[in-house]
C-alpha cells in the first residue's frame, strides 16, 4: 500500500467512522427508498399525469409523516452503533456568527440537536418540492 491510499484510506474511515454520518447513513436509506419506489412507478409505460399526481402526493404526505419519527429512529439508531463501536458523538457544536452590535451569547447546539435540526430541515425540503410536483401535475 502506498502512503497516498494509506492516508486516503484512514481520511475515508475517520469520515465513515462519525456520529452524523451513521445517523444520515440511516436517514438517506429510508428516504432515498421512498422516492425509489416512486421513481420505478414511473418508468411504467402504463402509468397517466392522474396516477402520477396520487404517487407524488403519497409522497409528500409520507414525508410529512417521517419529518420527526424517522429523524429520531435514525438518531437512536445511531446512538447504540456509535456506543457499541466507541465514536464519539459530541465532536462538533455549531456557533452562529455574532452581527455586529449583538451582545448576547449566540446559542450552541449539540451534534444531536444541529442533525436533527438538519434531518428536519431535509424533510420539509422534500415535503415543499413534492408538494409543488403535485400541483404542477394536477394543473395539467
Amino acid at each position: 500500500m502506498t502512503p497516498e491510499s494509506r492516508s486516503g484510506a484512514e481520511q475515508l474511515q475517520t469520515c465513515v467512522l462519525n456520529f452524523n454520518f451513521i445517523v444520515l447513513l440511516h436517514f438517506c436509506n429510508v428516504i432515498l427508498g421512498k422516492i425509489d419506489r416512486v421513481e420505478k412507478r414511473f418508468q411504467d409505460p402504463t402509468i397517466n399525469i392522474k396516477e402520477a399526481a396520487t404517487d407524488i402526493e403519497s409522497l409528500e404526505q409520507e414525508f410529512a409523516r417521517l419529518r420527526n419519527d424517522l429523524s429520531q429512529v435514525a438518531l437512536e439508531n445511531a446512538k447504540i452503533k456509535c456506543t457499541g463501536k466507541g465514536i464519539e458523538m459530541d465532536r462538533r457544536i455549531k456557533r452562529r456568527q455574532k452581527l455586529p452590535g449583538e451582545l448576547a451569547r449566540d446559542a450552541e447546539l449539540s451534534s444531536e440537536e444541529e442533525i436533527m435540526r438538519v434531518m428536519t430541515s431535509a424533510c420539509d425540503r422534500l415535503q415543499q418540492i413534492s408538494s409543488t410536483r403535485t400541483s404542477m401535475a394536477t394543473n395539467c
